[in-house]
Parts: C-alpha cells; sequence; structure tokens
C-alpha cells in the first residue's frame, strides 16, 4: 500500500449490484502500484492473481477503514480500490494518459464456460485533465512537496516547470493551479 494515502478502501464487488452502475472520479491516467499474489484454489491448484491499486473519488459509497477496521456507508470522498484485470485494462484506455476522468462502471453476468461469470464495463463521462508526461510528473512532484510539508510558492513552481520540465510560463501557472486543487481535493 502507499502510506502517504489514507483513505478508506472501496469493493466494487460490494458496491455495484448487478445490472447497476456507479460513477468515480479517477486520480491516475494507470494504478498507482501493482503487484501480485499467489494463492490456491479450494481444491489446492496455486494461481497468481494479479493486483492494481487505483485512487479516485466517490459519492455515496460503502467504504473499509483499514486502521479503525470499520466500515462506514454513504462515504463521499476519496478511495482506494482494486478493479479486475479487465476493468483495469479499460480504465487504462479511457483514462488515455489523463487524471481526474469521471467513469460509469456497470456490473453484468455473462454466460462463461462453467458458468454465469461477473463482468465489469466501464464507460468515459467526463475528460478530465489532458497533460503531457513531463506535466504530470511536474504536477505529482508538487504534490509530493506539500506532502513532504514543503510550503511550495507559485514562482518557485514556476522557475522549477521552466527550468527542470521545459514546461512554459503560462501552462506552468496553470499546472500550479491544477496541482493544488488536487492537493485540497485528497
Amino acid at each position: 500500500m502507499v502510506d502517504d494515502e489514507k483513505c478508506p478502501s472501496w469493493d466494487l464487488k460490494r458496491n455495484v449490484k448487478l445490472n447497476e452502475s456507479v460513477e468515480i472520479i479517477l486520480d491516475n491516467a494507470i494504478p498507482i502500484k501493482e503487484g501480485s499474489n499467489k494463492s490456491r484454489t479450494k481444491d489446492g491448484r496455486s494461481y497468481t492473481n494479479n493486483w492494481h491499486l487505483w485512487f479516485g473519488v466517490v459519492e455515496k459509497g460503502n467504504v473499509w477503514w483499514r486502521d479503525e477496521k470499520k466500515e462506514e456507508k454513504d462515504y463521499d470522498g476519496k478511495v482506494s480500490f482494486f478493479p479486475p484485470e479487465k476493468l483495469n485494462d479499460t480504465l487504462i484506455n479511457i483514462c488515455n494518459g489523463n487524471r481526474g476522468v469521471k467513469v460509469k462502471i456497470t456490473k453484468t453476468a455473462e454466460q462463461g464456460d462453467r458458468g454465469l461469470i461477473t463482468v465489469y464495463k466501464a464507460e468515459k463521462l467526463e475528460g478530465g485533465n489532458i497533460l503531457t508526461k513531463d506535466e504530470d510528473n511536474f504536477v505529482k512532484d508538487i504534490e509530493n512537496l506539500k506532502k513532504d510539508g514543503v510550503e511550495v510558492t507559485e514562482e518557485a513552481a514556476i522557475k522549477m516547470a521552466i527550468d527542470d520540465y521545459k514546461i512554459e510560463e503560462g501552462r506552468a501557472k496553470e499546472l500550479f493551479t491544477l496541482a493544488n486543487k488536487l492537493d485540497s481535493d485528497g
């Protein structure tokens, strides 16, 4: 887990009922962290389960606070969640390199080889912030500095953007505003 993110976990299985949808605003264009776990089926066969950690903002979600070991209903705010593999790929494609994309996730069931399987479908509702790789890195660095308790002035941020990221002054001001908004939202 990412230590600096103290937000509750949000479970798709518990928050989306069959043939219903939820909306979420994604913090990032790709998972913040990925990994895999080795597990065993009930009959003893081993398999590898890949996981993808995302952050987003939900309204009226049921969440789990890990540290307090308690559930909260109708939560509005930032959450962490782990989408299934195929949904993860869909979210990456929908985001297309943009942060702040609002998506609708719908839970359906389809006939598979062994019976019904759960399928999550996602569609993009609203755009998000279109950033180049350098712009995204600049915004993330500003956010990280603030999380570390460093006061970042607009002048210092603009100088950093121009010198270190080759971003023009006008765009640097926009990105500094965006970084402050993301910091206050999260």
